[in-house]
């Protein structure tokens, strides 16, 4: 099968080390559709598989598409991980692992992590937040923005990991560095690099450096072959409905995942108490609407 996989992604030691590039190549619709293909007892798999692509793809594809294509796809995201989760509570099932899992098999939990968990819905409001303030900014640019790569967490990250990983050039302890701390790191680690080249120029023999991280995550220059110019709302009232509207789309699309792969009593289930179209309900802080 051409799963696009490689040989030591799937070894269970290099999970210890969080290896972003296997993840990468795992959290695929085409990891997704081999599974459904080959393995007809993996719909659980491919299905939470399924989920995490939508949400993260927009974060790590730098021609990911529109602002709306944006919305849609961490709504779909979003929508199959809570309408889980509800189907968890009504049933009055334990979500997280309480400690002694390993010797008792009832504190073992029977969803994603907390952290996990918690990450999504981050994920899910800054691709939300992202496009609002990114029109404010820029009304005119939305398909060279729309991808959180370029313009929001995937920078940051890429900017701290620079500064803060044992496999870079140099090492920052400090997780939560200030933007006056990543100037003061990136000019030394810049003076290394033009130390390396007047070294080099001096006959010198410099080994060259290839980290995994500067390959896989190195920054892309967004392009499209999309001729002509996309044309977006005049005012931010009207944009902002048009993203509303493509949550909708990506709740629907959510919606039919779950269908499609949870057995019917948990889609009855939901649906029967009221939770099929909002499985939460989140009261805003007093003086906002």
């Amino acid at each position: 099968m051409d799963s696009g996989l490689k040989a030591t992604d799937l070894i269970l030691i290099y999970f210890c080390d969080q290896n972003s590039d296997a993840c990468e190549r795992l959290f695929t619709e085409q990891i997704a559709g081999l599974l459904d293909e080959y393995d007809p007892g993996s719909q659980g798999t491919s299905f939470y598989i399924r989920a995490v692509f939508h949400l993260i793809e927009p974060f790590r594809k730098p021609n990911f598409g529109s602002p709306s294509d944006v919305q849609k796809s961490v709504s779909c995201g979003i929508t199959v991980l809570r309408l889980w989760r509800k189907v968890l509570e009504l049933q009055r099932l334990l979500l997280n692992t309480k400690p002694g899992a390993k010797k008792n098999p009832s504190h073992k939990g029977n969803f994603i992590t907390r952290g996990c968990y918690i990450t999504a819905e981050i994920l899910f409001a800054a691709a939300t937040l992202h496009q609002l303030a990114m029109f404010l900014h820029f009304p005119d640019e939305g398909e060279a923005w729309a991808s959180s790569y370029n313009s929001g967490t995937k920078s940051t990250e890429r900017i701290i990991s620079e500064l803060q990983v044992k496999t870079t050039e140099l090492q920052s302890l400090d997780s939560q560095p200030s933007f006056g701390d990543m100037l003061d790191k990136s000019a030394k680690v810049q003076f290394n690099v033009n130390a390396k080249r007047r070294v080099a120029a001096a006959g010198v023999y410099v080994k060259a450096s290839f980290k995994r991280k500067k390959r896989a995550f190195a920054f892309k220059s967004h392009s499209t072959s999309i001729k002509a110019k996309p044309q977006y709302p005049s005012t931010y009232l009207a944009f902002k409905e048009q993203q509303k509207q493509a949550h909708r789309e990506g709740v629907k699309k959510g919606q039919d995942l779950f269908d499609r792969f949870m057995p019917q009593p948990c889609v009855n289930l939901v649906k029967e108490n009221d939770f099929w179209e909002i499985p939460y309900k989140f009261d805003h802080p007093s003086g906002c609407k």
